[in-house]
């Protein structure tokens, strides 16, 4: 498969950096000479000096003869725009990073897939779903599901002195789980683990389990987690994924909102009546316990300033706030605040990425959920094949690659667990924890055998 990716910044440098592991033919055309010679040094990709709107561009890197071309410039005129040429060169699919969100209604939407731009995407309003789905299930870091609910994958930072901590995998049987631990992220690292792996605090730990299971209690309770009902929420920074989220939360939650900028603030409180509003600097302790940080339940750290995000939210922890959310999009202090006892991240940049990357898998009849913190491993949900290789014994018998695990199933509409003994059968949809670089392999042991 052969892929032009237009925009040399994080979103694309990470999107790059997740294809080269499936050895993808890419291309990334861009306009810093020095990021793209460090890309083509470090990533197994060709990359290419030139404007993304330029058809001579285009054409030097491949679009007349590429399956997918990705605008992820600065520039959401540019991507729109270099997309539409592209599709007319001849590329099979085309998206569009996008900074305007009437671009994604109905009305407008056809319009530009009429030109030739097939999936336009909206970082701030992937980063605004995230923080919803975190506080409504605050006891996680994050939680993903698949095939309509029937399997879920839970996030949990593990706290010091928790029941869980110290334990190996191995152990968990005795306790007649209800989950399966299917990664393990340890700092910097994802480990796809093996029965001789223990779990350690401050690990963030990847369960997987099915529907009505009883698993989240079980989890919790691991864990030493609990849930809460987030009724008060204080937001930092009134931009557009704050003007997301109050659509989205506004009118179940009691939200204070602080931002500096005076003519936001009035915007804001025309359109959120319901939200309270304050013209204040949020970088003084004195104006967030005056706004209530004290007897919230959940803060969230959106200001353009990830420096700022990052250190509001550790304060909002020490004052015993239970749930912290920050915005971080410099990669420089991405996975250092990740293993900070700050709660959850949101990179807009890593969540677009990572949509672009889950199309791209669905168009080779995979499926993957939206991840983006997995740095060094994905996730797959693959329907079997007839005749494949993993229906023709049980799983411990498969001989599976070191680095590959299967978290559970979905069969006949209903999710279930994994274990030794289980039998692999066509159509079942597997859920597949894999270490980066393995989709090629991965397809041998579960496409239809000819």
């Amino acid at each position: 498969m052969k892929i032009v990716i237009a925009g040399d910044g994080d979103t694309g440098h990470y999107l790059a950096k997740q294809l080269s592991r499936e050895n993808f033919d890419i291309v990334m055309l861009g306009l810093d000479s020095a990021k793209l010679a460090d890309y083509d040094l470090r990533y197994n990709i060709l990359t290419m000096e030139g404007e993304a709107t330029s058809p001579t561009a285009l054409r030097r890197a491949g679009v007349t003869k590429s399956d997918l071309f990705v605008g992820v410039t600065p520039s959401e005129n540019a991507n729109l725009v270099a997309a539409e040429i592209a599709k007319a060169m001849g590329v099979v699919k085309t998206v569009a990073r996008i900074d305007t969100r009437e671009f994604l209604t109905p009305e407008y939407s056809g319009i530009f897939s009429s030109r030739g731009v097939d999936t336009m995407v909206y970082p701030e309003y992937l980063a605004a779903k995230e923080i919803e789905v975190v506080l409504d299930h605050p006891w996680l870091t994050k939680l993903y599901t698949l095939h309509r609910g029937e399997v879920s994958l839970a996030v949990v930072q593990v706290p010091g002195g928790s029941r869980i901590e110290g334990m190996k995998l191995k152990d968990f049987a005795s306790l007649g789980r209800n989950f399966h631990i299917s990664a393990i992220r340890r700092g910097m690292h994802t480990i796809i683990p093996t029965g001789q792996d223990d779990i350690m605090a401050r690990d963030v730990v990847y369960f997987t389990y099915a529907r009505n299971s009883g698993a989240e209690e079980s989890i919790m309770d691991l864990c030493g987690k609990k849930q809460l009902d987030v009724k008060r929420v204080l937001i930092i920074g009134g931009g557009k994924i704050t003007n997301l989220l109050l659509e989205r939360i506004g009118q179940d939650r009691r939200v204070t909102v602080i931002e500096p900028d005076r003519a936001r603030c009035r915007i804001l409180a025309e359109r959120f009546p319901q939200a309270t509003i304050v013209n204040g600097d949020f970088r003084e302790l004195e104006t967030l316990r005056e706004e209530g940080l004290d007897c919230a339940d959940a803060f969230v750290a959106l200001t353009p300033s990830s420096e700022t995000n990052i250190v509001t939210s550790m304060v909002a922890r020490d004052c015993g706030v239970p749930i912290t959310i920050a915005e971080i999009e410099d990669f420089q202090y991405f996975n250092e605040a990740t293993a900070l006892n700050i709660g959850s991240v949101i990179n807009k940049k890593l969540l677009t990425s990572s949509m672009i990357y889950e199309m791209l898998l669905d168009s080779m009849m995979l499926k993957a959920p939206s991840f983006v913190d997995l740095e060094e491993a994905e996730v797959l949900e693959i329907v079997v094949g007839e005749g494949a290789k993993v229906t023709r014994s049980a799983v411990r018998d498969l001989d599976l690659p070191e680095g590959m695990t299967i978290g559970a199933l979905v069969r006949d509409g209903r999710g279930m667990l994994v274990d030794g003994g289980t039998r692999i059968q066509p159509g079942d949809h597997v859920v597949v924890f894999y270490a980066g670089g393995f989709v090629s392999r991965i397809q041998k042991y579960f496409k239809e055998k000819h």
